[in-house]
C-alpha cells in the first residue's frame, strides 16, 4: 500500500481518538496509584453518538474504548477490532470506534473495508485533518493495489496482443506490419505528446537526423505554426499525418482525433517511458483498435523481455566517445550517481526511489566513501549535508564532464517500465568507468560484459562498490568498451529495425 498509519502513538502526539487533545492528556493519560486523584472518568464520545444509550451502558462502552485503543496501541490489533466490534453493536454510530477500526483493517491489508468505515466515520463529525488525511491515503493505496493489478494483468497480455496488432492472425497469414517503404509513399515521424521529457525528445530528435536520407516528415505540437523543416502537428486545424508509414515516438497520445484520419498504411511504435498498461493502450489507439497494422520496438533487449518478446530494438542512439588508453586501477574515491527521475508520474513511486536512493547514499557515506549525485532533485534535501557527498544540476555542466569527475557509475534503483536511454550508461563504460547496476534494469545485459557489474538489490551493490575501495577499481577493457558508429552505419541499422526499407536514391 502506498501509505499506512503509524503503529504507536507517541506521548505529545494528537490521539488518534480524534478529540485534538494531546494522548497523554486522553487516552494516554495515566495516574500514579497513591497520588490521591480520582481515576480518570472512561470513554465518552464528543458528539451525540451514544444519545439513547443509559449511564451503566456508557460506562462499559467507555471502557470497552480504552482497552480497544490500549490494544491498538501496543499492536494488538486483534483483540482491538473486537472490542471496537462490540462498541458498534450497541452503538453504531461511534465515530472513534468506526475510525480506529478502519484503521486497524488498514493495517491488516483490508483496504475496501477500511475505506468504508473510515468514509462512515466522517459523516458523523464535521471534517478534521487526521481523518481527511487518512481518507486521502486510504484512496490512493487502493489506487495504487488497483494498478498493481492492472500492471500484472497487462504484462501477460501484451505478448498476445502485439502478434495481432502486427497482423499475425494465424498460421499462414500474411502481415504487412513489417513490408517496407513503397515508391512514393510518405514516411511520418510523430511526437504525439505534449508532456516531453528530454529522453523522449531525444529517440525523436535522432530518429528525425538518422532518417533524414529517407526524407521524413517530423511532426511535434511545439512545432512552430509555419516554415522549417519541423511540421506542426494541430488536429483541430487538419495539420497532421496522412497515410503513408507512421512512426510514433512515446505513447501518450494527447489529442486522439487526428488519428482517425490519418489513414496510415502502417505504423510503427517506439515506447520509450511507458508501463505495460500504457503500452496496452497506445498500441490500440495508434493502431485504430488493430485496423491498421503494427510493429513495436523497444530500447533495449532488457525493456522487450519485460514485455514477453524478443524485440525489435533500437541500436543504440547514444553517441559513444572516442576509445581511451587504460585508466589507472586504484581505490575508489567517488562514485557517481545519475538521480533523475523523468517519466515517474506515480507520486508514491518517486517517494519509494527517494527513500531506497538516500539509504544507499547514506550507506556509501558511512562506509567511507564520495558520492556525486547528478540531477538530484528532491534527494539533495533527503541526504542533506553529509561531508563527501556533493551535487549538481542536469544544466551544470554536461554529462560526460560529470563522469569525467567520477571513479565508478551507481545506475540507482528505477522502476524499468520508465527508464529511458539513460546514455550515462554508455558514455561510463566509454570511459574506462565500471557500471553497477540492478539485474532488473532494462539496460542490464543478457550476457556477462566486462564493464557492468550486474547485482540483485541494493546491498549487493552498496558491497561491490565497497570491496572495490579495498581492492582498487577494475578497469573496463579497451575492446569491451562501445565502438563509435558512423552515422551512415546507424542510420541503415535504425532503418533496418524500423523496417522502413532503403533510403531513397538522390534524384
Amino acid at each position: 500500500m502506498s501509505a499506512s498509519p503509524a503503529a504507536a502513538v507517541g506521548r505529545n502526539s494528537p490521539c488518534p481518538c480524534g478529540s485534538g487533545r494531546r494522548y497523554k492528556d486522553c487516552h494516554g493519560s495515566v495516574q500514579p496509584a497513591g497520588t490521591g486523584f480520582a481515576p480518570r472518568p472512561s470513554y465518552r464520545p464528543d458528539g451525540p453518538d451514544w444519545r439513547g444509550v443509559d449511564e451503566a451502558q456508557q460506562e462499559s462502552l467507555g471502557r470497552s474504548m480504552d482497552e480497544a485503543l490500549a490494544a491498538q496501541n501496543a499492536g494488538d490489533d486483534r483483540t482491538a477490532e473486537r472490542l471496537y466490534r462490540g462498541v458498534l453493536v450497541v452503538a453504531p454510530d461511534t465515530h472513534d470506534a468506526l475510525h480506529m477500526l478502519g484503521v486497524a483493517r488498514w493495517r491488516s491489508g483490508d483496504l475496501t473495508e477500511a475505506t468504508s468505515l473510515i468514509e462512515r466515520a466522517s459523516t458523523l463529525r464535521d471534517p478534521y485533518p487526521a481523518i481527511l488525511k487518512n481518507i486521502k491515503s486510504l484512496r490512493r493505496a487502493r489506487d495504487a493495489r488497483s494498478q498493481r493489478g492492472l500492471e500484472r494483468l497487462s504484462e501477460v497480455a501484451l505478448p498476445l496482443v502485439l502478434p495481432l496488432l502486427a497482423g499475425e492472425r494465424g498460421a499462414g497469414a500474411g502481415s504487412d506490419a513489417g513490408d517496407g517503404r513503397r515508391t512514393g509513399e510518405p514516411l511520418h515521424i510523430v511526437l504525439g505528446t505534449t508532456r516531453i521529457d528530454s529522453d523522449i525528445a531525444c529517440v525523436f530528435e535522432r530518429l528525425v537526423q538518422l532518417l533524414a536520407p529517407w526524407r521524413p516528415l517530423a511532426w511535434r505540437y511545439d512545432a512552430p505554426a509555419a516554415g522549417g523543416a519541423m511540421r506542426r502537428l494541430d488536429g483541430a486545424a487538419g495539420m497532421a499525418p496522412v497515410g503513408g508509414i507512421q512512426i510514433h515516438v512515446g505513447l501518450e497520445c494527447d489529442h486522439v482525433e487526428w488519428l482517425d484520419r490519418a489513414l496510415p498504411r502502417r505504423v510503427v511504435v517506439a515506447g520509450v517511458h511507458a508501463s505495460a498498461s500504457a503500452w496496452l493502450l497506445g498500441l490500440r489507439r495508434v493502431a485504430l483498435d488493430g485496423a491498421v497494422p503494427m510493429r513495436a520496438i523497444f530500447l533495449t533487449p532488457g525493456q522487450a523481455s519485460h514485455f514477453g518478446v524478443r524485440g525489435p530494438c533500437l541500436p543504440s542512439l547514444v553517441t559513444p566517445l572516442p576509445r581511451e588508453g587504460a585508466r589507472m586501477a586504484g581505490r575508489v574515491p567517488i562514485v557517481g550517481l545519475v538521480a533523475t527521475d523523468q517519466g515517474l508520474e506515480s507520486t508514491d513511486r518517486v517517494t519509494d526511489l527517494l527513500l531506497q536512493r538516500s539509504a544507499m547514499v547514506t550507506e556509501l557515506h558511512r562506509i567511507g566513501l564520495r558520492v556525486a549525485i547528478r540531477d538530484p532533485g528532491r534527494l539533495r534535501h533527503r541526504v542533506g549535508d553529509l561531508a563527501g557527498v556533493r551535487f549538481e544540476g542536469r544544466a551544470d555542466r554536461p554529462m560526460d564532464a560529470f563522469l569525467a569527475s567520477v571513479d565508478a557509475l551507481l545506475v540507482p534503483p528505477r522502476g524499468w517500465a520508465v527508464e529511458g536511454l539513460q546514455p550515462e550508461i554508455g558514455l561510463a563504460l566509454s570511459r574506462g568507468l565500471p557500471v553497477v547496476m540492478l539485474d532488473s534494469s532494462i539496460h542490464a545485459p543478457a550476457a556477462g560484459h566486462p564493464g557492468i557489474h550486474v547485482v540483485g538489490d541494493e546491498a549487493a551493490a552498496i558491497r561491490t562498490i565497497a570491496e572495490w575501495s579495498r581492492s582498487g577499481v577494475p578497469v573496463v577493457p579497451i575492446d569491451a568498451r562501445p565502438r563509435p558508429q558512423a552515422e551512415s552505419a546507424l542510420a541503415d541499422a535504425v532503418a533496418e529495425a524500423l523496417s522502413i526499407g532503403p533510403r531513397e536514391a538522390t534524384p
